[in-house]
């Protein structure tokens, strides 16, 4: 009967193992199943939340560039507050050339007999004859006693023949090469060299220039601007 009892423990001992190693697989099986399942969302998640984020971020971008176009657009509009249509001529250049040089071709603008005698309530502008108000109901407004006879100003300029204009440009050119010539050795050799170069192309240019055929570009244009203003 002992033996007995043993062969029956023994098959349920071998039962129990064999079950045992059954559940360990199932049991495996099991965690093995949700964790690729959990991994696998996690990556659809990650994959989803990126999308989102890129787009989120390209509507903003879109939105920036958005408004950016349209502050450019409405800052150079032709109908905007800030926007202004200049005809640009051969005359206007020849005008540019001689206005930065005006002091070696034009006589001294103000001159020094400008009337300087202060008003009540203004103080000098920094210019003979300019003053502004500083108390009282004059505070702000400006006085500019300064003669416009020899004005070195673009609108003064053109409305001088192109001719005259070419004669003191070639007179701008010239005394601004001999003023650098003068004063040769407060500029290094290579400021010297490179402006003396400039200069006397310049005036290589300024030679060539045709006043007949600049007066009919700038003729031809505020003939244009005129119809157009119409």
């Amino acid at each position: 009967d002992d033996d007995d009892d043993d062969d029956d423990d023994d098959d349920s001992s071998s039962d129990d193992d064999t079950m045992t190693l059954a559940q360990l697989k199932k049991q495996v099986t099991a965690k093995k199943t949700p964790t690729k399942t959990n991994s696998t969302a996690q990556k659809t998640e990650t994959k989803s939340s990126s999308k989102k984020k890129t787009t989120a971020r390209s509507k903003t971008k879109k939105k920036k560039t958005t408004s950016k176009s349209s502050s450019k657009s409405g800052t150079n509009s032709k109908n905007g507050p800030y926007s202004w249509e200049v005809q640009h001529t051969l005359k206007h250049d020849l005008v540019e050339q001689v206005l930065v040089r005006w002091q070696y071709c034009m006589p001294k603008w103000p001159q020094d007999k400008e009337d300087n005698e202060m008003p009540s309530g203004f103080i000098h502008c920094g210019f003979p004859g300019v003053f502004m108000g500083f108390r009282g109901d004059v505070c702000g407004e400006v006085i500019d006693n300064r003669s416009r006879t020899g004005v070195p100003s673009l609108n003064a300029l053109l409305g001088r023949p192109a001719k005259e204009l070419k004669e003191l440009l070639l007179v701008g050119l010239a005394k601004q090469k001999e003023a650098l010539v003068e004063h040769k050795d407060e500029n290094s050799t290579d400021v010297f060299s490179e402006t003396s170069k400039a200069l006397d192309k310049q005036l290589k240019e300024a030679k060539k220039l045709n006043p007949d055929k600049i007066e009919k570009d700038y003729a031809k244009a505020n003939k244009t601007k005129g119809k157009k203003k119409r």
